[in-house]
């Protein structure tokens, strides 16, 4: 059985230092339209952004006016829907990610204990 990724299974201090963040809460998601896989942010203020590119860590995305517009499909993705992702709760299984599409989506170093190599322009 597949399981979800869940907040406490990406490596904070991993993450915090490609994105170079000071490191809220952590968590992925993705867009219930075509799949795109975020990992996104809460802040101490609750304040989410969402990071679209596992290549790229300075790319991302203040979740604003309560939505954010996919960057793979152009949808939208409601604040709340990302909220619900974050909380775990089963109403937002549409929008939460399992772990092999983490891995497919390129976001398999955000895991922890994931013994993924750091790609050349970021060693």
């Amino acid at each position: 059985m597949e399981r979800y990724v869940e907040a406490r299974d990406i490596d904070r201090a991993e993450v915090a230092r490609r994105a170079g963040s000071a490191g809220g809460e952590f968590f992925a998601f993705r867009c219930a339209t075509c799949g795109h896989v975020y990992l996104g942010e809460a802040d101490a203020d609750r304040k989410l952004r969402a990071y679209p590119n596992p290549a790229d860590m300075t790319e991302n995305r203040a979740v604003l006016d309560d939505w954010l517009v996919c960057v793979g499909c152009s949808a939208y993705v409601e604040a709340a829907a990302i909220e619900a992702a974050r909380r775990g709760d089963p109403v937002a299984e549409p929008w939460r990610v399992l772990w092999n599409e983490m891995v497919v989506g390129r976001w398999a170093w955000v895991l922890r204990g994931a013994a993924v190599p750091l790609p050349p322009w970021q060693e």
